[in-house]
């Protein structure tokens, strides 16, 4: 491991320890992260003792789903479901991919992030097999772009998409689905209206890569999030510091290339 590697096991297990993080989400799907990068990020979360959750590139993406089993995954996230035959499509992954063994030790779980979804929610937990799911993320950042809205914290606290969120929640709970919000965790005015929800309603808050456990992280007002966040420009410097000595070989043998080019012509 090189050292921001090294530092970042290190904040994430002060964030284990003292702010109420649970998990670290790796994402195939928005981020666009490769194969390689989501090794690099289980050994730092095995690292710091906490759960690796890959949110894959589709409901029915089967190369990630194999790639997150053979990572050792511990909860596989679906993302954009946003009707009844997603969700399904996704759960006939799983089964294909996982053992009935292998799923005892794997939470699978799907993400509600579009206007669409919400209006087939009702739809989408009466899906047959919906017990194989254990859980619901409403990524709240796309949601709220669906909606024709600009994601401003203003945007996220709008009367409108907190009745979203505490219906979704609310009706997520019913069917026995652990909760979690992410989307403008680090607003304050998120946070406020998050922590005044109905006791019970919601397990968790994720930022971009860090989970949270609700409601101990409301307890400590922003110093799991700062941590959060630290530990996610690590990650993107991280990131960046691996592509990069490639990039300057590659554009050396670029600028070889249309040298020899120009001499040709």
């Amino acid at each position: 491991m090189n050292a921001l590697e090294m530092k970042m096991v290190g904040l994430l297990q002060d964030l284990n320890e003292n702010h109420h993080a649970f998990g670290v989400k790796g994402n195939m799907e928005s981020s666009g992260m490769e194969a390689w990068e989501t090794m690099r990020l289980k050994e730092v979360t095995m690292r710091a003792g906490l759960k690796l959750t890959i949110k894959l590139g589709g409901a029915e993406a089967l190369t990630d789903m194999r790639h997150a089993r053979a990572l050792g995954a511990d909860r596989v996230a679906a993302p954009m479901t946003s009707c009844q035959f997603s969700l399904r499509k996704f759960i006939a992954g799983i089964d294909r991919v996982y053992s009935p063994e292998e799923k005892k030790n794997v939470s699978f779980i799907f993400y509600i992030e579009t206007i669409n979804a919400y209006s087939n929610l009702d739809s989408m937990l009466e899906a047959p097999n919906i017990e194989a799911l254990s859980g619901l993320v409403i990524g709240r950042e796309d949601l709220v772009w669906s909606m024709g809205l600009a994601g401003s914290d203003a945007d996220y606290n709008s009367a409108r998409v907190l009745e979203l969120t505490k219906d979704t929640l609310k009706k997520a709970k019913a069917k026995g689905l652990e909760t979690t919000v992410g989307g403008g965790i680090t607003s304050a005015g998120n946070l406020k209206n998050l922590k005044e929800l109905e006791p019970g309603l919601l397990n968790g808050i994720q930022t971009k890569m860090i989970r949270l456990q609700c409601p101990a992280a409301f307890s400590q007002g922003n110093a799991g999030l700062l941590k959060a966040t630290e530990f996610e420009l690590l990650w993107m410097k991280n990131r960046t510091s691996y592509h990069e000595p490639t990039s300057q070989a590659d554009l050396k043998t670029i600028q070889a290339l249309e040298a020899r080019y120009r001499a040709l012509q």
